[in-house]
């Protein structure tokens, strides 16, 4: 999922199949997005979502690998915000999470 502003074109999230892989979908959708993000003459396209752990051990190495991939420059934001619209529904949300 893509979606982009007069500043960026921002690479929310994707996924496949392991099985699948193979035909390197997700690199080939990329790409094209990349393309496309120049095409409309926009200055940046932000992989966004790394946790800042870049080591082999980290959860999301393979994460880091893909996008390093695409000779990027990666630069630390302040990170994710969560704004709450109805904190009723929220609280509720919150308590029946904790219950699995």
């Amino acid at each position: 999922m893509y979606y982009y502003n007069n500043h960026e074109m921002v690479y929310l999230f994707s996924g496949s199949y392991p099985e699948h892989s193979m035909f390197m979908g997700t690199n080939f959708t990329t790409w094209e997005m990349i393309k496309k993000a120049k095409e409309m003459g926009l200055p940046r396209f932000n992989f966004f979502g790394l946790t800042g752990d870049f080591t082999e051990n980290s959860r999301d190495y393979g994460v880091y690998k893909f996008k390093k991939g695409y000779n990027t420059f990666i630069e630390e934001l302040p990170g994710t915000f969560y704004k709450i619209f109805n904190k009723p529904i929220y609280k509720i949300a919150e308590k029946l999470n904790k219950i699995q």
